[in-house]
C-alpha cells in the first residue's frame, strides 16, 4: 500500500496543472499589456518630439522667408507636407493678423482714470491710436501646425509665434 501511495504522489494532477496554468497566463497577459502600453507611450512621444522639431524648423524657415515683406502680400494660409523620412506628416501654416483690442481697453481704462481736462485725453487718445495702428501694420501671428496621423488617429500640435516687421511706417495721422 504505500508503495502504491508513493505513486500516486509522484505527479501532479489535472487540477493542479490548470491552475498553476491560469496564474502563468495571467501573468504574462500583465506583461504582454504592460509592454505593448509602454511602446505605445514611447511611439507617441517620438511623434510628438519629431513634430515639435518640425514646427520648430518651420517657425525658422517661415520667419526668414516672410522676413520684413509687407503684411498684404502675405498668403494667409499655406499647406504642405514633409518630405522622407517625415511623410506622414503634414503642415499648415497661418498668418493672423493680431487682436489689439484688449490692450486699446486697457489703454482707455488708463486714460479715463487720468481725466483732468479735455486737451490731454484727447492728446492721449491719439498717441494711444497712432500707437495701436503701428502695432497693426507691423505685428502678425505665425502659427504652425503639424498633422499626422498615429494608429488612425489624426493628432495635430500647434505651434506659434509673432512675426515683427521693424521697418513698418509710423504713421501719425488716423
Amino acid at each position: 500500500m504505500t508503495q502504491m501511495m508513493r505513486l500516486k504522489n509522484k505527479g501532479f494532477t489535472l487540477l493542479e496543472v490548470m491552475v498553476a496554468f491560469s496564474i502563468l497566463t495571467i501573468v504574462l497577459l500583465s506583461a504582454y499589456i504592460a509592454q505593448s502600453s509602454g511602446i505605445l507611450s514611447t511611439s507617441r512621444a517620438e511623434n510628438t518630439l519629431k513634430a515639435a522639431n518640425l514646427a520648430r524648423t518651420m517657425l525658422e524657415k517661415s520667419e526668414v522667408e516672410l522676413g520684413n515683406k509687407e503684411f498684404q502680400l502675405l498668403k494667409k494660409e499655406e499647406e504642405g507636407e514633409f518630405k522622407e523620412p517625415y511623410d506622414n506628416f503634414k503642415w499648415k501654416r497661418e498668418v493672423k493678423e493680431v487682436d489689439f483690442t484688449a490692450l486699446a481697453k486697457i489703454l482707455s481704462g488708463a486714460i479715463a482714470t487720468e481725466k483732468d481736462d479735455e486737451a490731454p485725453e484727447e492728446a492721449q487718445n491719439l498717441i494711444m491710436q497712432t500707437f495701436l495702428n503701428y502695432l497693426k501694420d507691423s505685428v502678425r501671428m505665425l502659427k504652425i501646425t503639424i498633422i499626422w496621423d498615429e494608429d488612425g488617429k489624426i493628432q495635430e500640435e500647434e505651434f506659434s509665434t509673432f512675426l515683427v516687421r521693424y521697418n513698418a511706417e509710423f504713421r501719425t495721422s488716423i
